[in-house]
Formats: structure tokens, C-alpha cells, sequence
């Protein structure tokens, strides 16, 4: 009789049925979860790139503004922010290295541009604005043949930087000597400090690339070697705030289409060149007692010898007050009336020549610190002269503004909401640079 082989059954065989069907129903469950857990990590993945595709591809793209139906995309004019928000930062960098971090001082110096650092969407709004004007001059530009090539974008950097080819600059001319009328008192010798004209501040540079101010020139030329080193040290400077070489350059192309344009409009207007001009003493006090004093003075002795005396006190000496005695050579009344305020700015032009005036009272500003000033003073010249290029300049740069508004108005200008709340914040300075520093203890004190 043969004997019984032992093989054992596979494991599934000796599962009771109910086992089976157990275990058929558990990988069913398994499966359809895994299906579920797989087909929302696909939904979540698709939803990320749809994001990712919308905040990176989709809303650069869209227009912030359309100029005549030329678009400037979000993407473009993020790109501008940044580079305007670089030349902040690098001239506040500078002015920090120039006069350290005394708030107080960096804060008179350069408060603007900090407050624009600060305040991105003010700062957004500038930009978009300039380079709203800057399409309009552009697209008028070009309708009048005016083209600005790779070439002419070159030569202004060069010239911005000083190098003129490995030649000396240009030099500029010398004015003539002229005579000027003089009182019957000398003046006592002194240094002549001449009060200078103050001037609104504009939100944003029109077009000041980087650097900010440009080398001046000197008797020595600069080389190629020389002007290609500092080059591309700005160029690094502003790689390491993360902005492309290209938007440098086409932030000079405006400027350059700004200038080409300006001059091209003005050649259709009249320019005024000459002007009637003053040129007279002044005596400015900051309280209206020592005005009034000042002037019984002059009664008595005489407006040249009051502000001679005045004049030859040092200024640290307690007895002069507030006073300050200067003289404003051959100004236009346009110059005078933003220097001393309307009343003395046009008495200039009436007052008989050789005698003082009255008091003019010119109101203080508390936002700026500005005090009051009152000002008597004394007209020892009146002629027409030729006015000075930045007078001439400041026309033809007023009849572009004027222009640019009505270009505004006359074409197709539709500016987006889109871009509120994209305007980037960085570049931003470094804070610590604007914290002051600690006071050092001495030992022994």
C-alpha cells in the first residue's frame, strides 16, 4: 500500500470562505482610498500650479496701463519699482556713508526718499506715472522721426560717467566780467554768503539713473580702463539689489527721449531770454522786535552801516540775535519771490534804487521748521539781462509738462487697478544702517 504524501496546502487554501471574502472587500476599500487620497493630491498639485502659473505667468502679463494701445505689463513695472527702489537705497547708502547715522541729519538730507522706501504703493504710483509719460514721449518721439539707438544709449553713459572717448571734456564757458554798482560804504570783507533759492521737491526723479550724480569732469581724462571699472562696479551694485543691466540702460533710452523731445517742442515756442533783474542787500531777522530795532537803526546811521555791522559780527556772537546780512547778486523776480516771498520778491522791482525798504514779513513753516523771517532790504541795481540755460531749461521743461497733461487728456491713457497691493518692497536698505548707535561709555566719566 502506498503510503499518504504530506504536501501542505497553500495558505489561501486553508482561509475558511469567509476569510477570503474579508480580505477581497479590505484591498477593494483599499484601492477606491487610495484612488481618493491620489486623485486629491492630483487636485491640490493642479490648484498650486494654477497659483503658481497666475501669480508668476498670468498677472505679470496683465496691463498695468495702455498707452494708445501700447501695454505696460505688471511685470515691466515691477521690474522699474525695484530699480527705482535700488537708486533709493544707493543714495541713502551713500549719504549714510557721507554723514554717518545721525537720523536727525540723514532725516534732513534724505527724508523723502525714505519716506518712499517705506511707503511702496505711494512709490508704485510714481512709477507707473513716469513711465506713462515716458510711453507718451516715446510714441510721440518716434511719429516725429526721433530714434534713440543702442549707440546713443552708449554715449550717454559714457558721458554720464566722464569718459569722453580718453579726451578731456568740453570746457564750459567763462562768464564775462561784469560790472556791478556799488553802494557809497564798502562792505566789510567778509565771507559773502549768498541765500540760495529753495525748490519744491519733486515725488519722484523724473529719470536719474544710477549714478545719481554724474563724475564731474576734470582736467584729466578719464581712460577706457577707468570708465569701464566704475561702470561695471554700478552694474554689480545693482545686480546685488537683483536688477538686469537691461533696465539701467533703457531707464537712460527714456531719459534720452525725454531730452530729444523737450528740445524738439520747444522749437515750436517762444522762449522768454531776457528778464529784468535786481540785485540788492538784505537784512533777515526771525522775530519782527529785531526788525523793527534794525530798522530805527538804518534811520539813524544809515543801511549800509547796519549791515555792515552786521555783517562783520562773528556768528557766534550773542549781540547780532537772529540777524544775517547778505546780498543777492542779479536775481530775476521770479528767483527773489521764492527766496524772500512775494512782497519783498516784488518790492525788489519798485523800490527806488539806494533806499531801504519796509519790513516784509515772510509767514514760517511748522511742518518744515521753517520760522518766520522778516526782511528789509535795500536795491542797489536794476537792468535785463539774459537769463541763466537752467531758466530757459525750466521753459521748455514746463511746456513738456504741459504737453504731457494734454496728451492725457487728447489720447488714450486707461491705467488698471491691477497693480495696487503688487508693488514689490525690495530692494529695502539695511535697518540697522538707520538705527543710531549706542552711547560709549568713558571710563572714569
Amino acid at each position: 500500500m502506498a503510503k499518504k504524501t504530506n504536501i501542505e496546502q497553500p495558505e489561501a487554501a486553508r482561509l475558511s470562505r469567509k476569510e477570503v471574502l474579508i480580505a477581497r472587500r479590505d484591498r477593494e476599500q483599499n484601492r477606491r482610498v487610495y484612488l481618493v487620497v491620489g486623485a486629491i493630491a492630483a487636485f491640490l498639485v493642479i490648484v498650486l500650479l494654477a497659483g503658481l502659473i497666475n501669480e508668476f505667468v498670468i498677472k505679470p502679463g496683465q496691463p498695468a496701463a495702455v498707452v494708445n494701445g501700447q501695454t505696460i505689463s505688471i511685470r515691466d513695472w515691477q521690474n522699474r519699482v525695484r530699480y527705482q527702489r535700488a537708486q533709493l537705497v544707493v543714495n541713502v547708502e551713500d549719504l549714510i556713508g557721507l554723514y554717518g547715522s545721525d537720523l536727525n541729519l540723514l532725516e534732513q538730507v534724505a527724508g523723502q526718499q525714505l519716506n518712499l522706501l517705506f511707503d511702496h504703493e505711494t512709490l508704485g504710483q510714481l512709477v507707473l506715472d513716469l513711465m506713462v509719460d515716458e510711453t507718451l514721449m516715446r510714441q510721440e518721439a518716434e511719429r516725429l522721426g526721433i530714434v534713440v539707438s543702442d549707440a546713443d544709449v552708449q554715449a550717454e553713459i559714457e558721458e554720464l560717467f566722464g569718459y569722453y572717448g580718453g579726451l578731456s571734456p568740453t570746457p564750459m564757458p567763462t562768464a564775462s566780467p561784469t560790472i556791478m554798482p556799488t553802494p557809497s560804504l564798502t562792505p566789510i570783507p567778509t565771507a559773502v554768503l549768498t541765500a540760495t533759492e529753495p525748490s519744491e521737491v519733486e515725488p519722484m526723479p523724473t529719470q536719474a539713473p544710477l549714478p545719481t550724480s554724474a563724475p564731474i569732469p576734470t582736467a584729466t581724462p578719464m581712460s577706457l580702463e577707468s570708465y569701464q571699472t566704475e561702470y561695471d562696479q554700478v552694474i554689480q551694485r545693482l545686480r546685488g539689489y537683483g536688477i538686469n543691466e537691461s533696465i539701467y540702460r533703457e531707464a537712460i533710452r527714456a531719459r534720452i527721449y525725454q531730452e530729444r523731445l523737450m528740445e524738439r517742442l520747444a522749437a515750436d515756442i517762444t522762449l522768454t531770454i531776457e528778464a529784468e533783474h535786481a540785485s540788492l542787500f538784505v537784512l533777515i531777522y526771525e522775530t519782527q522786535a529785531e526788525a523793527e530795532a534794525a530798522q530805527q537803526a538804518i534811520a539813524e546811521r544809515g543801511y549800509l552801516t547796519v549791515w555792515n555791522e552786521l555783517r562783520s559780527l562773528p556768528f557766534d556772537d550773542e549781540t547780532r540775535g537772529t540777524g544775517f546780512a547778505s546780498e543777492l547778486l542779479w536775481r530775476t523776480q521770479e528767483d527773489l519771490i521764492g527766496i524772500l516771498g512775494s512782497e519783498a520778491g516784488t518790492a525788489a522791482f519798485t523800490l527806488p534804487l539806494n533806499q531801504p525798504g519796509d519790513i516784509f514779513a515772510q509767514p514760517g513753516d511748522e511742518a518744515t521748521g521753517q520760522p518766520d523771517r522778516y526782511y528789509i532790504i535795500q536795491v542797489t541795481g536794476r537792468e535785463l539781462r539774459s537769463l541763466s540755460q537752467n531758466a530757459i531749461d525750466a521753459q521748455k521743461q514746463e511746456n513738456l509738462t504741459n504737453w504731457l497733461q494734454s496728451q492725457r487728456f487728447a489720447g488714450t491713457v486707461d491705467i488698471s487697478e491691477r497693480w495696487r497691493g503688487q508693488s514689490p518692497r525690495q530692494p529695502m536698505i539695511d535697518l540697522n544702517l538707520l538705527s543710531q548707535p549706542a552711547p560709549v561709555e568713558i571710563p572714569g566719566q
